[in-house]
């Protein structure tokens, strides 16, 4: 080949590579943007969700916590907490939606309007038809309809949103309780937790049994709603809840302040069915709904069915010292002794303020007997002549403080008397105490004769 020929070559192949190059890095036509249903929409910025429809409106909208809740069906309606996760699902597949242009048409009559609102005060309408073709649905932000999976659409129509509502019949209760109110024939039932620990707080005074009132707990979690915008009917209230929770809130710029949730429930009797299905209402009847109360059918009405079986509410290694009185009219005649927990173990106080050391087992009986001895039988109130005191047991704690007295005394029954321990009530109240009887027991003894 002439160098003419090979100059020739060489350029025609540069010229050939340039233009592969080119069209290679040339960019693809763009498509035509995919038609979108609702424009710019953030999930996160909506703040209430209302959507009509054949069954009527249904409302739901956004506290300031940030909680979903029902927005108000009827005057004096309870709100109605809704599922947040549900919520989020559904209005990320109406963000992402795989929307089609479809032919242009007006909205036909049976259409479920959907209507969100902004925190922006902006608000979307979209008309959702409720006819389904080829796994698609219509739907209508303005004039030109577009064409959105059937998924997306059923998300919002079949039912929508009010199936989101949290289905038990008491929501909240559990953990976060405060307090519960439980009103039936047998009378009212208040118990409240104090740092940690359940108090019965009417119509008796005691220290309540932990295991009795989570059992309280389980059950009233266990209603549920069976149906909800059940017909409203008049009956009489066969169980009456109220449960409190409180939550400590510290807004930007305020002090920070507790809130306190109240939830009630009002239960009719139960229908004869294996189900126990009842009527409720939430709201002293502004909104009527219908239950399972099949978890209620062995709850106790009884107040010292939640009172402690044991009589003390201190645990023994908080002790710190220990004072025994006896009674006013006791024949017994030892004065009043105390006893204090040391490194090395119990030592008792002398008149004149030294300490001796002590057999510490004598001692450790007494707070065996206070706080670990279960009684099978106990009393509302203080029993009246029945019951003869006979020693006021005060425990305190290591820097002297008072943690709590107690009398332990003899209780006359039915035949013979029991060893009894009678806490006391409060005073001005009304609200008596318990007294814990432990039939053929008898006194430690430190205390004996």
């Amino acid at each position: 080949m002439s160098s003419r020929a090979l100059a020739i070559a060489l350029v025609l192949a540069v010229i050939v590579g340039a233009a592969v190059y080119l069209t290679a890095a040339r960019p693809a036509p763009r498509a035509a943007a995919a038609p979108s249903v609702l424009p710019a929409l953030d999930p996160a910025r909506v703040s209430r969700i209302t959507l009509e429809d054949d069954r009527g409106t249904f409302a739901i909208e956004r506290t300031p916590a940030g909680l979903w809740q029902t927005a108000p069906l009827a005057p004096g309606a309870a709100p109605w907490p809704i599922d947040p996760v549900r919520i989020r699902r559904a209005l990320k597949a109406l963000a992402e939606a795989d929307a089609q242009t479809a032919q242009k048409a007006p909205p036909p009559a049976d259409v479920a309007t959907l209507s969100l609102a902004l925190d922006s005060d902006a608000h979307w309408t979209l008309a959702i038809d409720l006819a389904r073709l080829a796994g698609r649905a219509r739907a209508w932000a303005g004039e030109s309809p577009v064409t959105i999976n059937a998924e997306v659409a059923d998300l919002w129509t079949r039912p929508g949103p009010a199936a989101w509502r949290d289905i038990a019949a008491l929501p909240g209760v559990g953990a976060e309780t405060a307090r519960i109110t439980l009103r039936s024939a047998s009378g009212e039932i208040r118990l409240a937790r104090f740092r940690n620990a359940w108090r019965v707080t009417a119509p008796i005074s005691a220290r309540a049994d932990d295991a009795a009132v989570q059992a309280l707990l389980d059950a009233l979690g266990k209603i549920t709603v069976a149906r909800f915008d059940a017909e409203p009917r008049a009956f009489t209230p066969w169980l009456g809840v109220t449960i409190e929770s409180d939550a400590r809130e510290a807004p930007p710029g305020a002090e920070p302040r507790v809130l306190t949730r109240t939830r009630s429930l009002a239960v009719g009797p139960p229908d004869a069915s294996g189900q126990r299905l009842a009527p409720a209402t939430p709201d002293q009847g502004a909104s009527a709904i219908l239950v399972n109360a099949e978890s209620l059918a062995d709850l106790p009405t009884d107040a010292l069915a939640y009172a402690s079986r044991s009589a003390a509410q201190t645990i023994p290694a908080d002790v710190g010292m220990i004072v025994i009185t006896p009674a006013a009219d006791s024949a017994d005649p030892r004065p009043e002794r105390g006893f204090r927990r040391g490194i090395d173990g119990w030592q008792s106080l002398r008149d004149d303020g030294t300490l001796e050391p002590v057999d510490d087992a004598p001692i450790n009986d007494i707070l065996d007997l206070l706080s670990a001895r279960i009684s099978p039988d106990l009393r509302a109130g203080d029993l009246g002549g029945a019951f003869e005191p006979l020693f006021t047991v005060r425990l305190l704690g290591f820097a002297d403080e008072p943690l709590e007295a107690l009398e332990l005394g003899r209780v006359t029954l039915v035949a013979g008397a029991d060893l009894a321990i009678r806490t006391p009530g409060v005073a001005g109240a009304n609200t008596p105490g318990v007294t814990r009887v432990y039939p053929g027991a008898e006194l430690p003894s430190l205390l004996a004769p």
